[in-house]
């Protein structure tokens, strides 16, 4: 009944015959022209819809959260031609899942009301290639099969390593349970929706195990977990069994390069080493305290496997 304004012959009549219905009418269009003047000039409130007949979208596609490793978050249109925003996830595989709505404000801008999960009321973002940037600074990635690639590690073999990779014969992973022990390589499959299915059985496992990658983790349908290793998983303190009293730092300072500092007993006197990371290689000039100049080794998330045979295991990340 409230769907058009009022015309001007309506309005007059109203005024000549000014019965309890009639006001009752003017009244409520009054009310919602008061509304709607209030949500306009509200900057926090949801901007109307950004409407296009050719919006190229990636709907329903997972993507990951950098402040929430574990998670996921799904994004789609839920009426691709008017530009509502459905956003669906969890922070933890153990926690549950939520959903939040927002709009399309341009041709790739978007708004979203995450109040409903605890965050902002009205955050802006911008879907770009591969990822979305928000205006608090965070930043989503676009996950697809080939994000998988990487270097895992394995908490059931702590002093082991994973590589995985993904290409058109499906997917290939190779590793080994400990530094001592040679390398393994079992094949999976996709099973769609960033599910998949490896078979273990060559090295003794199950013959297929499903598991969903996330983005930085493969969660096994087991309860266990690999975890990607980036460069910045290097930084830390650790122990060197070689000098039990004494401790090792390593700090990225930036385009791969690291800085180590150590001391070899407790009162001893600090010394620096540079190096440099590339995904879980690690490199260091142990010269300067007499050590070889380039000594290679390889980081698994837990520990430093060196190619003398010497190993750092991490003891902590920095706070």
């Amino acid at each position: 009944k409230f769907a058009r304004p009022f015309s001007v012959a309506e309005i007059f009549t109203f005024w000549i015959e000014p019965t309890d219905y009639n006001m009752r009418l003017v009244a409520a269009h009054i009310v919602a022209l008061c509304l709607a003047a209030v949500c306009l000039t509200n900057s926090n409130a949801i901007p109307l819809p950004f409407e296009s007949e050719a919006m190229d979208f990636p709907s329903s596609k997972p993507y990951n959260d950098p402040n929430h490793p574990a998670g996921i978050r799904y994004l789609k249109l839920s009426t691709p031609k008017r530009g509502f925003l459905e956003i669906s996830g969890k922070d933890d595989p153990s926690e549950p899942s939520w959903t939040v709505y927002g709009n399309m404000t341009g041709a790739n801008s978007i708004v979203v009301d995450f109040s409903p999960k605890g965050g902002p009321s009205s955050l802006n973002g911008q879907i770009l290639e591969g990822r979305i940037e928000w205006s608090d600074g965070n930043y989503w990635g676009l996950v697809t099969e080939d994000s998988i690639d990487g270097a895992y590690n394995d908490p059931n073999h702590r002093e082991g390593v994973r590589m995985v990779m993904f290409d058109k014969s499906g997917l290939r992973i190779q590793g080994r349970d400990d530094p001592s022990q040679a390398v393994w390589k079992v094949h999976g499959v996709e099973e769609g929706d960033l599910a998949i299915s490896i078979d273990f059985s060559p090295k003794g496992g199950p013959a297929n195990i499903s598991a969903h990658f996330n983005g930085f983790q493969i969660q096994f349908a087991d309860g266990n977990t690999w975890s990607r290793i980036t460069a910045t998983d290097v930084e830390g303190i650790y122990s060197d069994p070689n000098h039990p009293s004494g401790y090792r730092q390593i700090q990225l300072i930036g385009g791969g390069a690291v800085n180590v500092t150590g001391s070899d007993t407790e009162e001893g006197k600090e010394w620096t080493a540079p190096g440099h990371v590339d995904g879980i290689s690690v490199v260091v000039d142990f010269s300067s305290k007499g050590g070889p100049a380039n000594l290679k080794g390889t980081f698994n998330g837990f520990a430093i496997d060196w190619s003398d045979g010497n190993v750092w295991p991490k003891e902590r990340s920095f706070e």
